[in-house]
C-alpha cells in the first residue's frame, strides 16, 4: 500500500504527510541515499532556440550530498509557549 500511494500520489503532495502518519521517516532518511540528477545533452549543439525534433543523451550527475536530520520530535510541530501556558495541565508535543 504504501509503495502504490508513493506512486499513485507522486505529484500531489501527499508523500510527506503520509511518512509522517506512518512513522517511518527515521528509516527513510537514516540511509545515506546520494541523489542523482540527470544532464540533458542535445544532439545538435549549435542550435540556441529548442528544436522539438532534437534528440538528447543523458548522464547521471552526481548532486552534492546534503546533511538531514529527522529526530523523532519531527513527527510533531511544536505548539507557541503562549498557547501552552494557558492551560495547567498541558504537556509540550514530545521533545520540544
Amino acid at each position: 500500500i504504501r509503495d502504490e500511494r508513493a506512486v499513485e500520489l507522486l505529484l500531489e503532495n501527499h508523500r510527506w504527510f503520509d511518512i509522517r502518519r506512518w512513522m517511518i521517516a527515521e528509516q527513510l532518511f537514516s540511509v545515506t541515499n546520494p541523489i542523482k540528477g540527470v544532464k540533458a545533452i542535445p544532439s545538435n549543439a549549435t542550435k540556441l532556440k529548442p528544436n522539438p525534433g532534437n534528440k538528447f543523451t543523458y548522464q547521471l550527475k552526481d548532486v552534492p550530498e546534503e546533511i538531514r536530520v529527522f529526530e523523532r520530535k519531527h513527527y510533531w510541530y511544536p505548539i507557541r509557549k503562549e498557547e501552552a501556558n494557558r492551560y495547567v495541565n498541558f504537556k509540550q508535543n514530545p521533545g520540544w
